[in-house]
């Protein structure tokens, strides 16, 4: 499935987000309620997603690919300018969010010595634009990939959707 994962139809990327949101906003909310076991049981859970998004996150950005030329594009949403000659550029976007949305996820549960949703849901985005940006500055400077500034745009856009659950769960 990792090796397939930019051939995943469009339509079955957003269904699996929006499953991904409901399931993990029910799960959280029933752990919730339940005694703190079972809430320490669901944050052990998150903290091993967490850890096999980030290894999934390397894996696609990073590791296996091969040394080719430096590029480097700053200006923010330069793949929409492409769409009339790019017929993957919101395939691009849209798996761009959907690699940091696991994360988005995960990441909130993680974090158990921060007590209100607003400090997770800073250090939840910040920590996915700072892992965005580390990773574009690797691809860049091993000649990786293309480092974009858009990348980094929809992998917080996807951190931020992530953690729609954890905000859900606990204000809805």
């Amino acid at each position: 499935m990792i090796t397939n994962f930019y051939a995943t139809p469009l339509y079955r990327v957003v269904l699996l987000m929006i499953l991904g949101i409901i399931i993990w906003t029910v799960l959280s909310i029933l752990c919730i309620q339940k005694n703190p076991q079972w809430k320490k049981r669901w944050q052990l859970v998150n903290i091993c997603f967490c850890l096999v998004s980030l290894f999934i996150i390397a894996k696609m950005t990073l590791l296996g690919r091969v040394s080719d030329k430096s590029e480097l594009v700053l200006m923010p949403f330069y793949t929409f300018t492409t769409v009339s000659y790019n017929n993957e550029a919101y395939r691009t976007m849209l798996m761009n969010v959907f690699l940091f949305f696991p994360l988005g996820l995960t990441l909130p549960w993680s974090l158990p010595k921060l007590k209100t949703i607003r400090q997770k849901m800073i250090i939840t985005v910040l920590f996915g634009i700072g892992l965005s940006i580390g990773i574009e500055c690797i691809q860049f400077y091993f000649g990786l990939g293309r480092a974009e500034t858009d990348d980094v745009i929809c992998n917080a856009l996807g951190c931020m959707i992530g953690f729609l659950p954890y905000f859900i769960a606990y204000c809805g």
